[in-house]
């Protein structure tokens, strides 16, 4: 596996980076520039992501490195397991995920007070 680092001489065995960009660049709208997903993750190396999982799994970590598959190495994760209403936090320094079960990915990790506000949801539902 081939692991996608920010100032390497080549993303992956198949693509080298100065192609990767060229391809990675879309039209623009309004004046601002759009990217592909790859490129996007690449700009999201070294920063904190929050990806939901299939199932009732979430984990937040520092992204390392990616692959073509989207498969990530991410470091100083904190992963949230849902069972039965339950809440389960789990610490791990470091996890290699497979990209074939994520469902979403949002930059920038969990945003401020978002577990708090979910449990005080669940306790007005119940």
């Amino acid at each position: 596996m081939y692991i996608f680092k920010r100032n390497s001489p080549f993303i992956c065995s198949f693509v080298h980076s100065s192609l990767l960009r060229s391809l990675t660049r879309m039209a623009t709208v309004s004046g601002s520039e759009t990217f592909l997903p790859l490129a996007l993750m690449d700009k999201c190396i070294g920063s904190k992501i929050w990806v939901m999982l299939k199932g009732d799994k979430e984990i937040v970590g520092k992204l390392v490195g990616f692959d073509e598959y989207v498969n990530m190495v991410l470091e100083d994760v904190t992963e949230y397991t849902y069972i039965n209403n339950v809440k389960k936090v789990n610490k791990i320094k470091k996890l290699l995920l497979n990209g074939l079960n994520i469902t979403i990915m949002v930059p920038g990790g969990v945003p401020v007070n978002y577990y708090d506000y979910e449990e005080k949801l669940e306790e007005n539902i119940a």
